[in-house]
């Protein structure tokens, strides 16, 4: 869990720059609201902005605003004990990441080793329960998520 923290993001995940391009092309849906705004100044109240819209983000604002679920997430966790009693929909996020990494692993490999052992933890943490995940997605998306931390480990070697 220290990894978790909010410091700890901060110093894991870059918070500038903000990304200008954060949804794919061809998506209508209208999302300014979270345009030019830093994952770290999200709070809880503004995540119905981007739980629903995580699939229409472009890579470049997948990969940014996740630290911004993870540790909102994480705060909300701690609050209610089990997310289904918030009004966060982490399963929207967690069911979009897992079909990024089915369509294109090479955007987690993009993170570090650092980031990916955080997204990791989140979602251990989090559990099967509370990502929202089947049990059988959520088991690939944990290996997936290992197997790019122990390449990355091996990289640095």
């Amino acid at each position: 869990m220290q990894l978790l923290k909010k410091e700890s993001l901060e110093i894991n995940f870059p918070i500038l720059p903000i990304p200008n391009n954060i949804k794919y092309e061809n998506e209508f849906e209208d999302i300014t609201y979270i345009q030019g705004k830093s994952w770290i100044s999200l709070k809880a109240s503004d995540c119905k902005y981007i739980w629903d819209f995580f699939s229409v983000f472009s890579n470049e604002a997948f990969r940014y605003y996740l630290p911004a679920v993870i540790y909102i997430s994480f705060e909300e966790l701690i609050k209610f004990q089990k997310l289904k009693d918030s009004d966060l929909l982490v399963d929207c996020t967690c069911q979009n990441m897992i079909g990024r990494m089915r369509d294109d692993l090479d955007i987690f490999k993009k993170f570090s080793s650092v980031q990916l052992r955080t997204i990791l933890e989140w979602l251990l943490d989090l559990g099967e329960k509370n990502s929202g995940l089947n049990p059988y997605d959520y088991k690939e998306c944990v290996t997936w998520l290992s197997l790019l931390v122990e390449e990355k480990n091996i990289e640095t070697i």
